[in-house]
């Protein structure tokens, strides 16, 4: 038997152009990952939003969901470097 799941997550992007949003797009293109989901036996939905964009945050806690970790990827130091010559 070969096995179904891979090592790490498919990754796929959603997003709507601004003039698009309100018009129900995004619930559309939600509603239609979700049914296609369900088909294929998927029961675990994992989201990834960037930091600011609260209007996506709002479109999803209207679906029900809320954010359950943060993450911060990049590679800014969370401080300067030291002299180690003092």
């Amino acid at each position: 038997m070969s096995q179904l799941v891979a090592s790490s997550p498919p990754r796929g992007r959603l997003s709507v152009l601004p003039e698009a949003r309100g018009r129900g797009v995004g619930t559309a293109l939600m509603d239609a990952v979700e049914r296609e989901l369900a088909h294929r036996g998927v029961d675990r939905l994992t989201l990834a939003v960037v930091y600011g964009n609260e209007g996506a945050l709002r479109f999803y806690a209207r679906r029900g969901l809320s954010a359950v970790s943060l993450v911060l990827v990049g590679a800014s130091p969370l401080r300067p470097e030291r002299d180690v010559h003092r």
